[in-house]
């Protein structure tokens, strides 16, 4: 009998483990808000709200539902729990990933799935209430299970992944052609596509229901500048350590096909293999990222599909290198001071520092005398959240004031305008209205 081999974990139970490794490497960051991003406080404002009414709305258009829905059943939880349920599903796409690299490559999956789990946008992204990591998450489990070729299993998953981000359907698109390429059996595609559009539409009654076909849009805002949309769809998705690294292992792996003259090889490999599916994902997700370039976590679903490619296209010490290099990104990063901390340390610390200054400003408004208007711009899902409906009814909270025919009514109407700290400087940028000159009152902390 081999005694050692009578120790060695199966690949299965060993992506488990480290699928549990992954859940508590998130514990420490999740009792500290519901993350920096409003949208994570629209999403408990709309949970809050089904579960007092049983009537849906949406956090923000076209709705997300799956997650709106899901955090309604624990609304009155905190902070915690809600931000572990993205965590959870954080641990399961690192087994789905591996799952579905092991499929790919029959080689081994910790390296790669640990860059791909720690990869620092995914990171933040786990410790919080979004929904971006949930999608994520059941989009990796539809492409396991058509690789497993259990389609019906698929197409469910793809539909909640739909229900979580309607942007995944991206996804009903190129995933039948993978499964007809797989069995080139058009009965198993129907499969696919019946059981993801059912599952879909189920999952968007109660959006249909509230809204009728008028849930097809979307808020926007001011485009950033093109600096900032190359910043985010780089840096602040991979980090400046793992960015850096990604550019110089590039044209290090490329010098080295063409000096071993297997460019053309390779070429040939990648357009055989799945690849070619995983860069037509790449390129749909930034054609949308580049319409709306306003979060770097849009890119979050072109991830793992990079990393497939990276799979093929690095040799293999090069692949390993880069994805230490990704991995540590979310915690080292460098500056104009040398070295800083990475984003998952900064998300951290901004998470506290926005906690302690939301708690204060709310302290003080209970402080106030009289009818009030309190203009809070992007704190305002954050202000809701934090009081509860505990505060006096003279006292208002808007977004913003858009120009001076608004102040001058609530100023007749007996009201005194204040303004969170900073506040005044978004609300000047998007309506062009001066608060600080108009005579409105900061929150002074």
């Amino acid at each position: 009998m081999n005694y050692r081999n009578k120790f060695l974990l199966d690949e299965t139970t060993t992506a488990i483990i480290y699928s549990f490794i992954v859940l508590i490497s998130r514990l420490y960051f999740l009792n500290n808000g519901y993350g920096l991003d409003p949208d994570a406080w629209r999403i408990v404002l709309s949970a809050k709200h089904i579960a007092h009414t049983g009537q849906y709305i949406v956090s923000r258009f076209p709705g997300y539902p799956f997650v709106e829905l899901t955090y309604s059943l624990i609304s009155n939880k905190g902070y915690f729990l809600f931000n572990f349920f993205t965590a959870f599903l954080s641990a399961v796409s690192f087994f789905f990933f591996a799952q579905i690299w092991k499929k790919l490559y029959q080689q081994s999956f910790i390296i790669p799935s640990l860059c791909f789990i720690f990869t620092p946008i995914i990171y933040v992204n786990s410790t919080n209430s979004m929904d971006y990591v949930w999608g994520l998450t059941f989009m990796l489990g539809s492409l396991y299970f058509i690789l497993k070729e259990r389609i019906l299993l698929s197409g469910i998953l793809l539909g909640c992944s739909i229900g979580c981000r309607l942007t995944y359907f991206i996804m009903f698109l190129i995933f039948p052609i993978i499964v007809y390429k797989n069995n080139r059996s058009f009965c198993e595609v129907s499969k696919l596509l019946i059981t993801t559009i059912a599952v879909t539409i189920l999952i968007y009654l109660p959006v249909i229901n509230s809204y009728g076909i008028d849930f097809f849009k979307c808020y926007t805002t001011a485009t950033p500048s093109l600096s900032k949309i190359i910043a985010k769809a780089t840096i602040h998705v991979w980090g400046k350590v793992g960015f850096l690294s990604f550019i110089i292992i590039f044209f290090a792996n490329l010098f080295i096909l063409f000096k071993e003259k297997r460019f053309k090889l390779s070429l040939k490999q990648t357009i055989k293999s799945y690849d070619i599916f995983w860069i037509l994902i790449i390129l749909a997700y930034f054609v949308l990222f580049v319409k709306l370039p306003h979060e770097s976590a849009y890119l979050i679903s072109t991830i793992p599909f990079i990393i497939f490619i990276l799979g093929n296209l690095f040799k293999k010490q090069l692949l390993y290198i880069f994805c230490v290099l990704v991995l540590f990104s979310s915690f080292i990063d460098f500056g104009a001071r040398g070295i800083e901390p990475g984003m998952i340390i900064k998300d951290y610390e901004s998470r506290k520092k926005q906690n302690e200054f939301i708690n204060k400003s709310i302290q003080i408004i209970h402080k106030l005398e009289g009818k009030s208007i309190i203009v809070s711009g992007a704190y305002l899902p954050i202000i809701k959240v934090g009081i509860e409906e505990k505060i006096k009814e003279s006292i208002k909270f808007i977004y913003s004031l858009p120009n001076e025919n608004e102040y001058n009514k609530f100023i007749n109407d007996g009201y005194k305008i204040f303004y969170l700290k900073g506040i005044e400087i978004s609300n000047k940028i998007i309506t062009g209205f001066d608060l600080q000159k108009a005579g409105s009152m900061e929150i002074k902390l």
